[in-house]
């Protein structure tokens, strides 16, 4: 039978006939299982940098052996053996094989190809300015080389990383320090840090003083507004563009004039404080109506 498969194990009986005589016998054959195995490592490992190879093979099952062969005459009878590279020449660059061999006697064979790379340099990240309450901006990230990846750290020598990047919290100011490097395959670049700053949103500025007038009656007295630094002026309550000098409504034409006014304090802008200045409407002259009256004539009595 061939190819043999699991599904023909089974007895088998044979039955001999010599000058008509018959003779029977029988035999019991089991077809086992041939491992199919694959085999991996941690490569590209960096160029130029002491490291350690580990070799995998997978998946395995148990009672079997595993036989490894490789550049530079490596052997070993381990599972997954481990190959101990230095610094100078990579004399481990090349393919490895491994035959395992189960209880049975059945084999397979696989190989893997281990290489090294260029250590990754460290990439390039925007070191952005944050005023309290804007929104987080993902991380403007440059430099990473094909199959790279940037690797975070919350210290400089922490050695557990992830591969999401962290999200400012924008609603405390303060200083925020975060650790990174490039990593690709097992080759991993030096760390570089990157500080935030989240600056404090200075408060809605106060603003007194008169803000009622009647028309044509003049002039209009500049506000108060507190504190009086950077300063800016809108005519829309969001957007728009400022002016640094307080706006004069006209006083001939009697309208509710609404402006807003915020405050900047080291680039970051307040909240607005809106400000309504009215200009009320001239009343009209009273109408008298002219009378005429008689000496003595007392007009109670008529």
């Amino acid at each position: 039978i061939f190819p043999a498969t699991y599904a023909d194990s089974g007895k088998f009986h044979v039955v001999r006939t010599l000058a008509g005589v018959h003779d029977t016998d029988s035999i019991t054959v089991t077809i086992h299982y041939k491992p199919i195995v694959t085999a991996s490592n941690n490569s590209p490992l960096c160029l130029g940098v002491a490291s350690t190879l580990l070799l995998n093979v997978a998946p395995t099952i148990a009672g079997e052996t595993f036989s490894w062969t490789g550049p530079a005459a490596f052997t070993s009878t381990v599972m997954n053996p481990t190959v101990t590279v230095p610094s100078t020449t990579p004399t481990f660059v090349g393919t490895y094989t491994v035959v395992v061999t189960t209880t049975f006697g059945c084999k397979d064979t696989a190989t893997t190809y281990a290489d090294t790379i260029t250590r990754p340099p460290r990439p390039v990240i925007s070191e952005p300015v944050y005023c309290s309450g804007q929104p987080f901006v993902p991380w403007t990230i440059t430099g990473l080389v094909t199959g790279g990846y940037v690797m975070w750290y919350t210290t400089a020598t922490i050695t557990s990383g992830s591969t999401t990047a962290p999200v400012v919290p924008t609603s405390v100011p303060g200083l925020y320090k975060y650790y990174f490097s490039q990593k690709a395959g097992s080759c991993e670049s030096n760390r570089d840090s990157i500080s935030v700053l989240v600056k404090p949103t200075p408060v809605a500025p106060v603003v007194t003083g008169p803000m009622d007038y009647c028309q044509y009656i003049g002039p209009i007295v500049d506000l108060t507004v507190t504190p009086a630094d950077s300063i800016k002026w809108y005519t829309v309550p969001a957007g728009g563009t400022p002016v640094y000098t307080e706006p004069i409504p006209n006083i001939n034409a009697p309208n509710a004039y609404n402006y807003w006014v915020t405050q900047t304090v080291s680039g970051c802008e307040s909240p607005t404080t809106a400000v309504t200045i009215n200009v009320w409407p001239k009343p009209a002259p009273p109408v008298i109506t002219p009378q005429s009256w008689c000496q003595y004539w007392n007009a109670a009595k008529h």
